[in-house]
């Protein structure tokens, strides 16, 4: 996987320049809580990121920016070995999220994430949660998961706004009061000033038109990709599962079952 990471870093050199969290446009990705990381674990020892995919500001970051603040952060956080066996689990909060916002995530930003994400870097993601989605994220879904491995497939978890279903995986004493817990509402700098440190009330300029002449080229390169004559498509089936509630837990794999198909 560190071979595969390397890859992609070569592949996407431009997204790599001065990835750190003094950045402008990461660093205001990152105040905004792209990610959010929760201070406790879950009960299998993962790091729990959470997203609140209606705090993108697209006046002053482009996703490209969130997903190097991501991928910063994960780097970061990798190097605890603990970590590195344990992994990590992605709760997406799309609460407010509109239409307007969800219509600059293109094909080809998100095939960039996949590849980066699911593909290449060097970490075990044991869930990836959505909460309050609306349908037009289904929509979105949809043209992704002919691209996602089955076995990434398997991992996501589309609740709505059935907050009982992700406290069945996840226990709501960890989780933030957004998101049903019994914590307190998520500080979306906490992240960030462990990253920034003295740096964080700094004042940074950032015009996203700086960075949209490497977003243009990106996009361009992505899309000769991204036909299916080019791409690999996954060809397992993930079939419709029941989430079950057992008096124990077995293992991961038991409380990994797919809550909703979207065939």
């Amino acid at each position: 996987m560190l071979a595969q990471y390397f890859e992609y870093r070569q592949q996407n050199l431009d997204m790599f320049k001065n990835l750190k969290a003094t950045d402008p446009g990461i660093k205001q990705a990152l105040k905004d809580g792209f990610p959010g990381v929760l201070s406790n674990l879950d009960r299998y020892g993962r790091k729990i990121l959470v997203l609140f995919a209606a705090n993108w500001d697209q006046s002053r970051y482009t996703f490209v920016d969130i997903l190097r603040a991501i991928l910063l952060s994960l780097e970061s956080m990798i190097e605890d070995p603990e970590l590195q066996v344990n992994g990590f689990i992605l709760i997406i909060d799309w609460s407010n999220f509109t239409f307007k916002q969800a219509s600059k995530l293109t094909p080809s930003m998100l095939r960039l994430a996949i590849e980066g994400l699911q593909d290449s870097f060097p970490a075990r993601f044991g869930g990836i949660h959505f909460v309050n989605q609306p349908w037009y994220i289904h929509a979105l879904y949809t043209v992704i998961r002919p691209f996602l491995k089955d076995k990434t497939r398997k991992r996501i978890f589309m609740h709505g706004n059935n907050l009982n279903s992700l406290h069945q995986l996840i226990h709501p004493e960890i989780l933030p009061s957004e998101l049903g817990g019994m914590m307190p509402p998520y500080d979306m700098g906490t992240w960030a000033r462990t990253l920034l440190d003295h740096a964080y009330d700094e004042e940074t300029d950032y015009c996203p038109e700086s960075y949209t002449l490497s977003v243009q080229d990106l996009e361009r390169d992505l899309e000769k990709n991204l036909s299916p004559k080019t791409m690999k498509r996954s060809q397992s089936v993930v079939e419709p599962g029941v989430l079950k509630r057992p008096d124990k837990v077995k293992s991961e794999e038991d409380n990994m079952q797919p809550l909703l198909s979207l065939d």
